[in-house]
């Protein structure tokens, strides 16, 4: 069934040190890693018989009872063709019903609450845009590899099963863009490209209880509150504690911002982390 499909994503560890020139306090930053299972998806293949592999632009043959994920195509008016759940190790897909068209900012309890195009994803449960290339993604990029609980109960990637991060504001904590119920905090991370240059981009994963200077070296990003992320704090003495922070925007769009802190300052990464003009950092 496709509750046993799985969200996965590889979140790379931000590497950005940073002085924070405060006295018996933290003198350097960084972002912690957090991986939720399975690796970075590649963006490139086809998902199930019937694709060519070209994502949304391509030419599928939907015939002999095929249907496409990316083209959509295969499966009677009102339905959406998605991953076979009973078939998540081949990648096979199936036609299914659409009770509800949620898309990126939509939370779902099975996969028919997920409009064509969408797949109903991770625990708790949101729909994500499935994807061949980052073009198909927005702002977004595919790099979100799907996997499921195979019979030895290890993860298993779904052959060639991709989707998009969540375009959404890591500095707000009430209106983010992120599913609400049960709510998500949405975070930045970073990866490098194949040119070993830092890309970053947002995406909502689950939150808890941590506000500011708690700890999260038990779950990361997913002990803390939406609005903070888990961060390596480095103090004078040169302790180290995996600490939730209170993510801001240093400027948008080029114009500085004022502090938007409860507790500290917001300082900035070097390289900058930048996503769509937003200019993330950390306060402290």
């Amino acid at each position: 069934m496709v509750d046993r499909v799985m969200r996965a994503i590889s979140v790379f560890a931000l590497l950005h040190a940073l002085a924070a020139g405060l006295a018996g306090c933290s003198t350097s930053v960084e972002g912690n890693p957090t991986p939720v299972g399975g690796e970075a998806g590649d963006g490139e293949g086809d998902l199930g018989p019937g694709t060519d592999g070209d994502g949304l632009g391509g030419d599928a043959d939907c015939s002999d009872g095929f249907c496409s994920v990316y083209e959509q195509c295969g499966c009677d008016p009102g339905q959406a063709c998605d991953l076979d759940g009973a078939a998540l190790d081949t990648g096979a897909t199936e036609c299914r019903e659409v009770s509800s068209p949620g898309q990126t900012q939509s939370n779902c309890e099975d996969e028919t609450q997920c409009a064509a195009g969408y797949s109903c994803l991770g625990e708790p449960g949101q729909c994500r845009k499935m994807c061949d290339e980052d073009r198909d993604c927005g702002i977004g990029r595919c790099i979100v590899e799907v996997v499921f609980e195979n019979d030895s109960g290890e993860l298993e990637a779904v052959p060639n099963a991709n989707a998009c991060t969540k375009q959404c504001r890591a500095d707000s904590a009430g209106q983010s863009g992120c599913p609400g119920d049960p709510a998500l905090g949405c975070r930045f991370y970073s990866y490098d490209d194949e040119d070993g240059a830092s890309v970053h981009y947002t995406d909502c994963t689950t939150t808890g209880a941590g506000g500011d200077a708690a700890d999260c070296s038990a779950a990361s990003d997913s002990d803390c509150q939406p609005g903070f992320g888990c961060f390596v704090i480095t103090y004078d003495d040169d302790t180290q504690a995996d600490e939730c922070r209170q993510i801001c925007a240093v400027s948008i769009d080029g114009v500085a911002q004022s502090n938007q802190c409860a507790v500290g300052t917001c300082h900035g990464f070097d390289p900058a982390a930048l996503v769509s003009g937003t200019e993330y950092g950390a306060c402290f």
